[in-house]
């Protein structure tokens, strides 16, 4: 938001404020209505700086929008836990960094990262709602391998008996870069040509139509 200098915590309040008296409009027109809320899910590892209070701390701010609508905070607002129907989680290869700002590289070949398994489990034991990954995706030559990567962590969760409902893949066409509309990534299942065609990514294609059936 333009000027919006250091007051994230207040936009987080007044957006919160507006979901929640949208999801009562909402259900006082269609009582049987499901709404689903998305955050991201992130997970921050220590640094030499960071205490384990701090650490546990910063990773709770992620909650805070869901906390909010549930009415487990600022109760003020007018949240209920019963305005969490479905839970929608987004997760890249960048939502696990350390506490100083240093990323995780991914491929993970010296298992710093959490699982993926573990963060959406913690999330449901938060929560006990439904769930699902609502958006995730790769660039370049490592889409293939993402996704098989986070297809087989979400089966852990189906296996184990969670209500996990599925995976949103993003995007379905390569998109700009948001702060340059002439680069594009290279992330979709379609790549696009310089005339915007869409030419279909057929290692990703194949993947996930080998996948599909797996997250039942």
């Amino acid at each position: 938001m333009p000027f919006a200098i250091n007051s994230g915590w207040d936009i987080k309040y007044h957006l919160c404020k507006a979901a929640i008296l949208g999801i009562k409009a909402l259900k006082s027109v269609d009582p049987h209505c499901r709404v689903v809320l998305v955050e991201p899910l992130v997970e921050i590892h220590p640094s030499d700086t960071t205490s384990a209070e701090q650490l546990f701390d910063i990773n709770q701010h992620q909650f805070q929008a869901m906390d909010i609508i549930a009415g487990r905070m600022c109760p003020e607002l007018g949240g209920q836990e019963d305005y969490l129907d479905i839970l929608g989680f987004n997760y890249y290869w960048n939502c696990q960094w350390k506490a100083c700002g240093e990323p995780l590289v991914w491929p993970d070949e010296h298992q710093q990262r959490l699982p993926l398994s573990t963060m959406l489990n913690k999330a449901y034991i938060r929560y006990q709602k439904p769930f699902f990954l609502s958006e995730t995706g790769h660039i370049g030559c490592g889409r293939v391998q993402w996704m098989e990567e986070v297809t087989a962590e979400c089966v852990i969760l189906q296996e184990a008996g969670l209500p996990f409902l599925g995976i949103c893949i993003y995007p379905v066409v390569d998109r700009p870069n948001w702060d340059d509309l002439t680069e594009y990534h290279d992330c979709g299942i379609f790549d696009v040509d310089e005339y915007l065609n869409r030419k279909p990514h057929e290692g990703l294609i194949t993947s996930i139509k080998k996948l599909y059936n797996l997250v039942r």
